[in-house]
């Protein structure tokens, strides 16, 4: 998502959620909630009964959408409260 010079707290949720969404389109899982922490934690789940094999995810760069607004303290906050909470669940 990097690569997208993401400026808002605002464009990177969007940006999140049409990456899964598009993620449950091309492995034919069907989303059962719009909240992106559960979607994300659903996804995994889904991958791994549609595979039968453990999900491993590895995220590169996961710290670009809290550098990228770095220049606005407060959507870098609302970025990092978010994300915390995203890979809680």
């Amino acid at each position: 998502m990097s690569d997208n010079n993401l400026s808002s707290y605002e464009e990177f949720i969007k940006s999140l959620y049409d990456k899964i969404n598009e993620l449950y389109k091309e492995q034919e899982i069907e989303p059962t909630t719009d909240d992106l922490p559960t979607m994300f934690g659903n996804l995994i789940t889904g991958l791994s009964k549609k595979h039968k094999e453990r999900v491993v995810i590895l995220i590169d760069e996961y710290e670009a959408p809290i550098l990228e607004p770095l220049n606005n303290k407060e959507e870098a906050e609302k970025v990092r409260r978010f994300l915390r909470e995203f890979y809680k669940k």
